[in-house]
Order: structure tokens, then C-alpha cells, then sequence
């Protein structure tokens, strides 16, 4: 027979996936930003969605001819996702894709702190 946790840890577990819940229902409201790299190429794939990165990117995948990773995720807004692409307007090649240089790369990703 299985033992019934102590109330604390249960307290405990109950607590985490409150929080997770919480966590989730913000991402699902905000959404995610996503970086996506086109492999062999210096052009990234700036952009947001409420239905997981994963998705999205399996949406975009079978019209590039050439493999698509994900580099970058977080939790984020369509506004958000205007100011980046603002910030980036002059690397802009085409929609959402942008032709980056290393150091604005990792200044998007927060690796260049």
C-alpha cells in the first residue's frame, strides 16, 4: 500500500505545480519570443507565438530549403516582438528574417553579458 506523503511535503508538491500552472497561463497570455537560426547561414527568424516554439517552427520548417534550429526561447509579447524587430530593422532581410553579425547575435540571446 502506498504511503501518504507528510503534509508539508505534499504542501510542497502542491505549491510547485501551483506555480507551474501559474507560469504556464502567463506564457499562454504573453506567448514566447523565439529565435530560429537557418542552418549554414548568418539569418535568424525573429518571432512570437501562444501555441509552443515547437509548433510554430514545424509550421515554417517544410517551406525552407534549408534546416531550421531553434537558438532562443522566452516568454514575451507581440509588442515585444515589434521592438526587436525595430531594434534589428537594419539587418532585416525578408518579414521576420534578419541577417546578423555575431555581436548583435549575442545581444539578442543575452550571451554577449
Amino acid at each position: 500500500m502506498a504511503s501518504t506523503p507528510a503534509p508539508a511535503a505534499y504542501a510542497d508538491e502542491e505549491e510547485g505545480r501551483r506555480l507551474r500552472r501559474q507560469e504556464e497561463a502567463t506564457v499562454s497570455r504573453q506567448g514566447e519570443i523565439y529565435v530560429v537560426w537557418a542552418e549554414y547561414t548568418t539569418l535568424f527568424k525573429v518571432g512570437h507565438t501562444r501555441r509552443g516554439v515547437g509548433s510554430r517552427v514545424g509550421e515554417i520548417q517544410p517551406n525552407s530549403p534549408i534546416p531550421l534550429r531553434i537558438v532562443g526561447v522566452w516568454t514575451g509579447s507581440k509588442k515585444d516582438e515589434r521592438r526587436l524587430h525595430h531594434k534589428y530593422r537594419n539587418f532585416r532581410q525578408h518579414n521576420e528574417w534578419f541577417n546578423l553579425p555575431e555581436e548583435a547575435v549575442k545581444a539578442l540571446l543575452g550571451w554577449d553579458s
